[in-house]
């Protein structure tokens, strides 16, 4: 599935085999995966999995990287391009376990506000 926005995944339990469009890979516990707009990836589940998502605006986050790195950039335009020939659209991030653990409450108080109408949530998924 694609969607039109960013996404961050953190594995908080459990483990699956990612599938992007050019390659999989194993994920477990302490693994971030970064997935570009526009990306289709799924997912095949061992037994359970438990992940906190959040979806990035594409607008929100070109403004993020240009605000932060200024001096790199001459506009927004040159934000998008240098995101789209420097950076694979998906990525995994082996934060490790004990990252992960010291995030939990920052990733819990996001569940709490996506819960609330916003726009990042966690959802726990079984194989079938």
């Amino acid at each position: 599935m694609a969607h039109s926005f960013a996404r961050i995944i953190i594995v908080r339990e459990g483990e699956a085999d990612w599938i992007g469009e050019h390659h999989s890979q194993h994920v477990t516990l302490g693994d971030v995966l970064v997935i570009g707009a526009n990306t289709r990836c799924g997912a095949t589940l061992d037994y359970a999995m438990t992940a906190t998502t959040m979806y990035l605006n594409d607008d929100f986050l070109t403004d993020q990287i240009f605000w932060q790195f200024a001096a790199s950039f001459t506009d927004r335009r040159d934000v998008r391009h240098n995101l789209k020939t420097h950076y694979e659209p998906a990525q995994v991030l082996r934060i490790g376990v004990d990252a992960v653990r010291n995030l939990a409450p920052l990733l819990d108080e996001f569940v709490a506000i996506g819960a609330d109408g916003g726009s990042s949530g966690s959802s726990k998924w079984t194989s079938q």
